[in-house]
């Protein structure tokens, strides 16, 4: 499953021109996140992370105590899914999109 959600990571990189700079890629998006049932939107800046074995997201907002989100989710314990829209869903599990992240419009 961590080859197929990397895969889907890096179709995302690609198809939005997702660069380098200095070794880090990073990028603003809107990240959808639900909580208790409640949709929230953000603007956040995003960082991919990738090793050998695995890729993280990390959403730089979420590190504010407000949110009580987790800031970082890994290919390793996620589910990575690349919509028809070009948006990246992360789930848990076979259930509902726990974020929804797509680029901010330049």
């Amino acid at each position: 499953m961590t080859i197929l959600n990397k895969e889907q990571l890096q179709t995302f990189i690609e198809t939005n021109n997702l660069k380098r700079v200095n070794g880090l890629i990073v990028f603003d998006a809107e990240v959808v996140f639900y909580n208790n049932n409640n949709e929230h939107k953000i603007n956040s800046s995003v960082q991919i992370i990738i090793l050998p074995n695995a890729a993280a997201v990390y959403i730089f907002e979420f590190f504010k105590e407000e949110y009580q989100q987790t800031e970082m989710y890994s290919t390793n314990d996620y589910q990575f899914n690349l919509s028809n829209t070009n948006v990246l869903e992360i789930k848990k599990d076979n259930g509902s999109p726990k974020l929804l992240i797509s680029l901010l419009q330049q």
